[in-house]
């Protein structure tokens, strides 16, 4: 015969009494740790354990910065060039050039001979009187026609509406048949009035093309200061006025959006169009939208710094203006910041991520733990020839884990847990 099996209620017991064998012998173990603790702070241990478990630290000099994660504007000093005429660029430098002022740059010249140019406008002029003695009433007649027939819609619509009201409804299919007729009419006549209308307008701008580019000449342009040439323009060189950032909100600088487009050579331009920049590179703005409260911190340090993220570099600079308040809330405010530290990725960005130092102290850096208050004067406990010494502190400001004080030398070494360790303690 087999062994016979446990039944399931002998099973439990024994797992049960395996349990609870655990749990006493893990109370045991706590008591015992315990015990040891008591023996030793009630005979003369405390100061020993004390000591045993006390941790320090050697401290050094550091800086703790209040950083800001903003988009920048880069506002530049720079003059944008337009072509006077229109016509086809010639690049007499090339990109990122040095030219002093007087120097050509480049130069536009006529794309056709004026002889040919007057022929087809005389032909175009001719073509654009055909089109208006031949097509012209009928243009009017479709004009007139498409008008009534909106008259008869609008008609029948009213008329929809007021039997849609009656309690009754009648003659709905006639009415609705009846506006299907009238749409296909006016979808017709659309049709045949937007072909015509087109067909005048593209001689009509045919004809004011051919105007314009006989007034095109040969013109150079020349700088008319020094700097570095740029063929690429965003269309945000003049948006902001440098005598006006005071004024400058944040929804609007937000706003703003650059449309970056390179001028090629042999490109055609049209007259006032922008053909290139010519960039002061010596000092720039920075337009940062910032929380009101550390854009008020900035005006008040009345300087700031900045560290790119889309580039490498950081600079330091003035702040020259603050303009008002806007958003929700605490809201926002651009701070604007003149620096003279210009960089060379500065010609080429506009809108760019950085971090803005907001506050910036220095100092002996020591834990936030380590710092104690002797009535009212903050200090910490240091530890000098193996005893524990108090040494007070002045605070220059601190940050979530760190302190940066004077009072104490680099180097030192300063206790971490001072609730540990009081005055006079020998730490081995």
């Amino acid at each position: 015969m087999g062994r016979k099996r446990p039944s399931r209620r002998g099973r439990y017991r024994r797992r049960r009494t395996r349990r609870t064998g655990q749990k006493i012998l893990l109370r045991f173990l706590v008591l015992a740790a315990a015990f040891v603790v008591v023996w030793m702070v009630a005979g003369n241990g405390a100061e020993a354990l004390f000591a045993r478990l006390a941790r320090a630290r050697v401290v050094e000099r550091g800086t703790l910065e209040t950083v800001v994660r903003a988009e920048v504007m880069i506002v530049r000093r720079e003059e944008v060039y337009r072509s006077p005429i229109q016509g086809r660029v010639e690049l007499l430098v090339g990109e990122g050039s040095w030219v002093r002022g007087g120097e050509p740059v480049c130069r536009v010249e006529q794309s056709t001979a004026r002889e040919q140019l007057l022929q087809e406008r005389a032909e175009v002029t001719e073509e654009l009187r055909r089109f208006q003695a031949e097509e012209g009433p009928e243009l009017e007649q479709l004009r007139r026609r498409l008008a009534d027939t909106d008259s008869r819609i609008r008609a029948c619509l009213d008329e929809l509406q007021q039997a849609l009201a009656a309690p009754e409804p009648q003659d709905l299919q006639s009415i609705q048949a009846q506006l299907q007729e009238l749409f296909a009419e006016r979808g017709d006549l659309w049709t045949r009035y937007v072909r015509l209308k087109e067909r005048g307008s593209t001689l009509e701008a045919k004809l004011a093309e051919l105007e314009r580019s006989l007034g095109e000449l040969t013109v150079t342009i020349v700088s008319r200061t020094a700097g570095v040439v740029s063929y690429t323009l965003d269309g945000l060189e003049e948006a902001i006025d440098p005598a006006r950032m005071d004024q400058l909100e944040a929804e609007a600088l937000y706003r703003l959006a650059a449309k970056p487009h390179t001028v090629q050579a042999g490109e055609r331009v049209k007259a006032g169009q922008p053909v290139f920049r010519v960039v002061e590179p010596t000092s720039a703005y920075l337009c940062i939208p910032l929380p009101t409260a550390h854009a008020l911190r900035l005006l008040d340090r009345g300087q700031a710094g900045v560290r790119f993220v889309d580039f490498p570099g950081q600079v330091q600079g003035k702040v020259v203006a603050l303009g008002p308040r806007s958003g929700d809330g605490e809201g926002y405010a651009v701070v604007t910041v003149l620096t003279e530290q210009y960089l060379e990725d500065f010609t080429y960005y506009r809108k760019v991520k950085a971090e803005v130092v907001v506050e910036s102290v220095s100092g002996v850096l020591v834990p936030r733990t380590a710092l104690v208050d002797r009535e009212g004067q903050p200090g910490v406990y240091v530890l000098r020839r193996a005893t524990v010494r108090y040494a007070p502190v002045t605070v220059q400001g601190q940050d979530r884990y760190w302190v940066a004080v004077e009072g104490i030398q680099e180097g030192t070494l300063v206790i971490t847990t001072p609730w540990l360790v009081k005055e006079g303690m020998k730490i081995p």
